[in-house]
């Protein structure tokens, strides 16, 4: 395809040095030797007053509707690589955004200025192979691992993958989601935070069919297909990739420290203690792993779970903080034991056991004991002798039991509310409910 002569308005493909990955850019201005001043193209389209929206037209070859950034611009000189795109900005969308430019100047915002700089040394490791680095690094160093289990528990609506994701890219995250779901909730990114978004893996889901053995995207279906698809005389396959996609910490929004509370509360310190007891027993009961509160004749002995006839064992002694983490620690150990494959060793479901309490005990708040954490690395120790042992795998199976007691408890806490939600709890549940569950 024959591309036109470069002007204002152009559209490129490049990567800048403050970003590791591509995106597409509209020339703002050029001069004689191929210098260019860029606005971002972005396709989060939420309303936001320092872009201007454009609609996919003919002339720009755009395929969905994307917003021209103007609170920044990136400076490309002519050596720079980038691939120059068969679309143009039509000339009064390009007007549209010199007014927002000088709008945001008389607001006294300040336009950042940024170089597009060196070339990025690109790491030959690919994500998956420093995934699995990180997980190396856990088998190796048991109190590396503790600290990620402590992260994890906030995250438990994630998946492992974006879980590890996340912690690869910041460890201290507490909150984080798309700019969407901030904007929904009354809080934007900050400036100069915009650009160092995390990346995180989102599932699309994409409609195909079959056209002589080979499948094909709807989308790309021939006009007489698509009206046979629409009276149902093609069958449709659903299918699902994995697409990139952008969110922020809570740090990097604009939320106020006073508001920081209503998010950090998800719920679990709010809950009481013997509240949480009920409600991690009755989850359990459900189950059919019966829970018994009894003198043990023991003051030592916090409780234990009986596999042979699939029983919780709590001290009638223990105090309500101690008999919910004692609680929380035997359950865990009652699902992996009735929902581990019984080719997985023993030692990889104790470790995998061990893990899991931890998690659940750093996601309440709740105190971990010395002695659990030495299990925990003990179990470890063990499961690594095992040839069939793979942390990544234990990791997702903790995670996913991790998610599964979090949603059902969450379920019994909300059933055993009586009192009335105030304004900060309905914020941290609507900011629960929002996140991409990924």
């Amino acid at each position: 395809m024959q591309m036109n002569k470069m002007t204002v308005g152009s559209i490129i493909y490049s990567k800048t040095a403050v970003e590791n990955f591509g995106r597409l850019f509209v020339v703002k201005s050029l001069d004689t030797a191929g210098n260019m001043n860029l606005w971002a193209l972005s396709s989060d389209i939420s309303p936001v007053s320092d872009a201007v929206m454009v609609q996919p037209d003919k002339l720009n070859w755009l395929r969905k509707p994307t917003q021209m950034r103007v609170d920044a611009e990136v400076q490309m000189s002519a050596t720079w690589d980038f691939v120059q795109q068969p679309g143009v900005i039509d000339s009064d969308t390009m007007a549209a955004a010199m007014d927002c430019v000088e709008q945001y100047k008389k607001e006294e915002k300040p336009v950042e200025i940024i170089s597009a700089g060196e070339p990025v040394v690109v790491d030959p490791r690919d994500v998956r192979d420093k995934i699995k680095d990180l997980y190396d690094n856990f088998s190796q160093n048991p109190e590396i691992y503790l600290d990620y289990l402590h992260f994890s528990g906030q995250f438990y609506r994630y998946s492992a993958r974006n879980q590890i994701l996340i912690y690869m890219q910041n460890p201290y995250s507490t909150f984080v989601t798309s700019r969407t779901r901030w904007a929904k909730m009354g809080y934007d990114i900050k400036q100069a935070e915009y650009r160092k978004s995390m990346q995180i893996y989102k599932p699309v889901p994409q409609k195909y069919f079959d056209r002589n053995g080979a499948l094909v995207s709807v989308k790309d279906a021939t006009r007489a297909e698509k009206l046979k698809i629409a009276a149902m005389a093609i069958p449709l396959i659903d299918k699902q990739y994995f697409a990139q996609m952008p969110v922020w910490d809570i740090s990097q929004t604009n939320c106020p420290v006073d508001d920081y509370p209503k998010i950090y509360d998800t719920g679990h310190s709010s809950v009481q203690h013997k509240e949480l007891f009920e409600a991690v027993k009755q989850v359990a009961e459900l189950e059919g792993i019966a829970v018994t509160v009894e003198d043990l004749r023991s003051i030592a002995l916090s409780g234990y779970y009986n596999p042979a006839d699939n029983t919780i064992h709590i001290n009638s002694v223990e105090n309500d903080t101690k008999s919910v983490g004692t609680l929380c620690h035997e359950y865990a150990h009652a699902l992996l034991h009735n929902t581990s494959s019984e080719n997985i060793p023993a030692e990889i479901q104790e470790f995998e056991a061990e893990s899991l309490a931890l998690v659940l005990l750093s996601s309440y708040d709740l105190p971990q004991d010395d002695i659990d954490v030495g299990y925990m690395a003990k179990y470890l120790d063990a499961a690594k002798e095992m040839s069939d042992f793979s942390m990544e795998k234990s990791v997702q199976r903790i995670s996913k039991a991790m998610n599964h007691i979090e949603t059902r408890l969450q379920m019994q806490i909300n059933v055993g509310i009586e009192q009335p939600i105030n304004a900060a709890q309905e914020i941290q549940r609507n900011f629960m409910t929002n996140i991409e569950r990924t």
